[in-house]
């Protein structure tokens, strides 16, 4: 295994264990054969099924003079994240101090990102945070209205 995958499977392992670790999270890690997407994460303790999708991008090269990690995604990959009809994120990782921060693709601009924005960073704070973010979205979704509609 080269360099870079083994970066980036370190990098999964962090955000398996960092999105776990308040239990209200299951993440579920889709493999190679989802290109944009890393991981499904269910939230935990409802009736319902409220979800969202991550992909994840690490970095052992730290943070830079502007305090953002140095890490680069093309624009292609990220507005083939946002086509997803549910919450999707962005989660970059720096592997030396075993932080991540996430990024929210949907409420963004569909642009390349020169680096990665740390003013997010994978706190049990943000965590309560993203579990209410990601329940408000189904909860005013109409996907049940519409899913309804359909007969085979």
């Amino acid at each position: 295994m080269d360099t870079s995958n083994r970066i980036g499977a370190l990098g999964e392992s962090l955000f398996n264990y960092i999105i776990s670790r308040n239990y209200k999270f299951q993440p579920v890690q889709l493999g190679e054969k989802y290109p944009n997407v890393d991981f499904f994460v269910e939230i935990l303790g409802h009736n319902k099924p409220y979800y969202f999708l991550v992909q994840t991008k690490a970095t052992e090269q730290g943070i830079n003079r502007k305090g953002k990690l140095r890490i680069s995604i093309p624009k292609t990959k990220i507005r083939a994240l946002a086509e997803y009809s549910c919450p999707t994120y962005l989660v970059g990782i720096d592997i030396p101090s075993e932080q991540a921060f996430i990024y929210p693709v949907n409420r963004t601009p569909r642009k390349a990102l020169s680096s990665f924005p740390t003013s997010n960073p994978l706190t049990f704070a943000t965590l309560n945070n993203l579990y209410e973010d990601v329940i408000t979205f189904w909860d005013n979704t109409e996907v049940k209205k519409n899913k309804h509609k359909h007969k085979l």
